[in-house]
């Protein structure tokens, strides 16, 4: 029912990094900080990027 709902999408690119100096983060389940998402998709003929960013104050805890 979901993807019904949404428009055809392609994802495109997405990364996560080390706000402060830009270096893409592996893992994140031990960084403190901020982390910086950037993202760009294709829905029909426009292209959407974005980025936010999310200040890690905890640990997320190990899987």
């Amino acid at each position: 029912m979901f993807k019904q709902m949404t428009p055809d999408y392609e994802l495109q690119y997405y990364d996560i990094a080390d706000n402060k100096l830009l270096t893409p983060l592996e893992d994140i389940s031990s960084f403190e900080g901020e982390i910086l998402i950037s993202l760009a998709a294709k829905v029909g003929s426009t292209r959407l990027i974005d980025n936010v960013i999310f200040n890690s104050v905890c640990k997320a805890p190990a899987l």
